[in-house]
């Protein structure tokens, strides 16, 4: 395994050369597979995409989860139920869209996903969401 450059400027990390390689294996990997074909800058861009964007045309929520097997938009708006009118439709490589009509949501209303996977499901915080906020009880 060849040195890392920054362990031959500081011999003080030479024990742990083995290690620091690995790591700085798996973030070029993980680098590699965020980006595809785009660049790293591109991908941090993901928020113009994905969450919750109000359009001309009413309400587009975009997810990305790979391991998901039904998502599902809850929120004060339907009283947190999981109702078919707000389910994602599943895309390629793991992007998940829903569609809503202007009327559907409006502007403070609280919301969350249900999210399925093989073997259970459970209420997350959209990833891209651009303001969150702590219920007082928990």
């Amino acid at each position: 395994m060849p040195k890392p450059l920054f362990v031959e400027q500081d011999p003080y990390l030479e024990p742990y050369r083995q290690i620091l390689a690995g790591r700085l294996d798996k973030i070029l990997l993980k680098k590699k597979e965020l980006a595809k074909e785009k660049s790293l800058r591109e991908f941090a861009d993901g928020y113009h995409r994905y969450g919750l964007h109000q359009t001309p045309d009413g309400w587009l929520a975009r997810e990305w989860a790979p391991g998901a097997t039904g998502i599902w938009l809850t929120g004060t708006f339907n009283d947190w139920k999981i109702q078919d009118q707000y389910r994602f439709r599943k895309g390629a490589d793991g992007n998940w869209e829903l569609k809503l009509n202007p009327e559907d949501l409006h502007h403070l209303d609280e919301y969350k996903y249900f999210i399925s996977w093989a073997g259970g499901g459970d209420f997350r915080l959209p990833l891209w969401a651009k303001r969150v906020i702590q219920d007082e009880v928990t």
